[in-house]
Formats: C-alpha cells, structure tokens, sequence
C-alpha cells in the first residue's frame, strides 16, 4: 500500500482545542493513523487490483478457451462414433424391415 500522510500532531492538536485531554487525544490521534493506514485505498492500489484481477481473467477466459475446444474435439469424435454404429446397424434394419 502507499504511504498515507497523516498530521496525527495537528489532528490531536485540533482535538485539544475542542476539549479533549491531551493524553487521550494523542491516543486518539495514534489510532486513527493506524486505522487510516490500513484502511484507504489509493489509486496506485486500485490500479495494482485491477491489473491484477485483468491477469487473472485473462488466464481464465485462456482457460475456459481451451477447454471448450477440448469439449468441441469430444463432441466431434462422438458424432463419428455415433455415425459409424449407426451404419453399422444399417444392414441389420434394412434386412429386418424387408427381410
């Protein structure tokens, strides 16, 4: 993640100035540096994601090309087969109905 500038001495600051005891606001101010560091996203992370989750289409949409054609090799082989029993049985059919 990139780094976040955050005034944790201004924003703790600020927080006195309303009232807030100045221990608990250096507290205050420690964590919310700590939230926001984890938290927010910045365009260099968003672009990282999408570049990856791009990648990771890609290699499925690969993926599922090679398995349909794959599937379309063993769709074509079977109508062969398919093709060839039936002629088989031809003769068998012919035979039986005029016989």
């Amino acid at each position: 993640m990139s780094s976040f500038q955050f005034d944790s001495l201004g924003y703790s600051e600020r927080l006195q100035e309303a009232g807030v005891p100045a221990a608990q606001a250096a507290v205050h101010a420690k964590v919310m540096a700590e939230v926001l560091s984890r938290s927010v996203a910045f365009p260099e992370d968003m672009m990282r994601l999408e570049s990856s989750l791009l990648q990771k289409i890609e290699t499925s949409q690969l993926k599922m090309t090679a398995e349909l054609e794959k599937l379309r090799s063993d769709t074509t082989l079977l109508k062969a087969m398919v093709g060839f029993l039936i002629s088989l049985q031809l003769p068998v059919l012919f035979k039986l109905y005029f016989g």
